[in-house]
This record gives structure tokens, sequence and C-alpha cells, in this order.
């Protein structure tokens, strides 16, 4: 978490970036680097719109490793009043759904911001602008120590920038 705060600081600090006009559902995001700059790794994160998934939104969370042909889909849970939005396991990515609730399964609490790093409202539908950033502060240590982790996949923990609008 702290490096994840000193990330936001040090993007802070250098200025906006350039973050494009894009609706959630096609934007793709990737992993960002302590000094601000995107790190170079086969991780990303895309949304999609899954019925099988329905919690409270069709909206979800797909991450994936292209090195190694891995992906796991999240679903959102978004609290009311002064509470954080989740994101909750789903399963691996083409598998049969079923909703669990196992201690030890991968998720984080997930956080919003805009160019300049400011917090914004979580998005609910795929047509949502996306944000410029995203904020997970627990996925890399709940894959890392998750029930049936083989520790190849261990998404980084902390902040994504959206890349490029699919």
């Amino acid at each position: 978490m702290k490096r994840a705060l000193l990330t936001l600081f040090v993007i802070a600090l250098a200025g906006p970036v350039c973050a494009q006009e894009c609706p959630i559902g096609r934007a793709v995001y990737g992993p960002v680097g302590a000094a601000g700059e995107l790190v170079p790794t086969a991780y990303e994160l895309t949304h999609g719109d899954r019925q099988e998934l329905r919690r409270q939104s069709n909206l979800s969370v797909t991450i994936r490793n292209t090195e190694i042909s891995r992906a796991y889909d999240f679903t959102y849970a978004f609290s009311n009043g002064y509470g954080r939005t989740h994101l909750v396991y789903a399963g691996r990515s083409g598998e049969t759904r079923r909703q669990k609730s196992e201690q030890g399964t991968p998720g984080s609490p997930i956080l919003f911001f805009d160019e300049q790093i400011k917090t914004v409202q979580p998005v609910y539908a795929m047509k949502d602008k996306a944000p410029a950033y995203l904020l997970m502060p627990e996925m890399g240590v709940t894959f890392w120590y998750g029930g049936d982790s083989d520790r190849k996949f261990v998404p980084p923990d902390g902040l994504w920038k959206i890349v490029s609008c699919k």
C-alpha cells in the first residue's frame, strides 16, 4: 500500500497524463511502476459485460497474463454509504462459473482516479467513462497467498493506467 501511495505522489508531481476518452468497456489497463511509467509486463486488465457474473452490475473485470495464457474474472461489489468498492473473485476465465465465498480467494478493494489523481466515483456500466487510473492495493498479495496459488500468476497490486481503448 505504501508503494502504491508513493507512486500516486510521484505521478501527481509529474503532472497530468493524456487520458483517452474511452468507455470502461473498451479500456485496457496496464500496471504502473514507482516512477509513474508503465511497467513492461504481460499483465493487462479489461472490463466486460457478462450476464452470468451478475451481482450488482453486469460489469466484470478480467486480469490476464499473456505470457502464461492465464486469466481470472472478478465482479464488482459496491457498498452502500461510506464504504469501498471491491473486486470479488469469480474464477478462472473460461471455466464454469460458481460463486465462491471461500477465504483466501483473490480480490481487492478498487479505487478510481482521474488524470490529476483525484478520486472519482466507481463505474457501474460498460458505457461509463473509463477512469485514467485504477488502484487495487491487495490484488497481488491475495493471489500470492490464495488457496490454489501456484505463484505464477501474481498481478501487480497497486496502480494501473489506461493504455489503450479497443
